[in-house]
């Protein structure tokens, strides 16, 4: 886990109502125990920490049933174990849906943090090595570089959509397309097509003297 992961964050805690942002990342702020994204909101050039409000928590998946798992005293006897939650997941090797069931634990650490983790009193388990905002941000569906408002304290996405020519020329390239390869192609091109919004930088340049000269 990054340290981003363990402790506090600092930063503007987006207002309730925040107009069009860019989302830069996301991470977990381990001191509120909640998974946050970083928003960049153009007219003024500030960052913004908007926090989780779906109460999303960490977990992994395991393919044993969950009253295979209630055995496993270690399991749910961890400091950090929350629940089971048994769902279906696409199994890509066999390429069908499977049953599994969700460990749900309180925090990163608890999931897969070192020797006394859930992790690690599995035989095996899945998605267990994703880092927290990686998945976080999978499962609600957020896109890295995208624009999002801030609605009554609600993440929503904000409406872009590529130039009509744009659009008209791309959709001449697909025709003829496998049909499964037509909306990821059109989803990367709308993020491509996405103006890159005006962020101030920083150049920094090093200069380091050598103790022997000419070195």
């Amino acid at each position: 886990m990054s340290d981003e992961e363990i402790v506090g964050v600092r930063g503007r805690v987006a207002p309730e109502n925040l107009g069009t942002s860019y989302l830069l990342s996301a991470g977990y702020d381990g001191a509120q125990k909640r998974a946050y994204v970083r928003l960049y909101e153009p007219n003024e050039q500030q960052i913004y920490l908007w926090y989780d409000n779906k109460n999303h928590l960490p977990y992994l998946i395991s393919k044993k049933s969950e009253d295979e798992l209630k055995e496993n005293e270690r399991v749910t006897g961890h400091t950090g174990f929350v629940g089971f939650q048994e769902v279906e997941k696409y199994d890509s090797l066999y390429d069908q849906m499977i049953p599994v069931t969700k460990i749900v634990a309180q925090d990163p650490l608890s999931i897969g943090g070192g020797g006394g983790c859930i992790r690690a009193m599995l035989e095996e388990s899945w998605e267990s090595r994703i880092r927290y905002y990686a998945c976080y941000i999978y499962d609600m569906g957020l896109v890295p570089g995208m624009p999002y408002k801030v609605v009554d304290g609600e993440l929503v996405a904000d409406d872009w959509s590529m130039p009509p020519e744009t659009e008209a020329a791309f959709n001449a390239v697909l025709e003829g397309s496998e049909e499964r390869f037509v909306e990821p192609m059109k989803d990367w091109a709308r993020l491509l097509q996405m103006p890159v919004p005006d962020i101030r930088r920083v150049a920094v340049d090093i200069e380091v003297r050598p103790s022997v000269v000419n070195r």
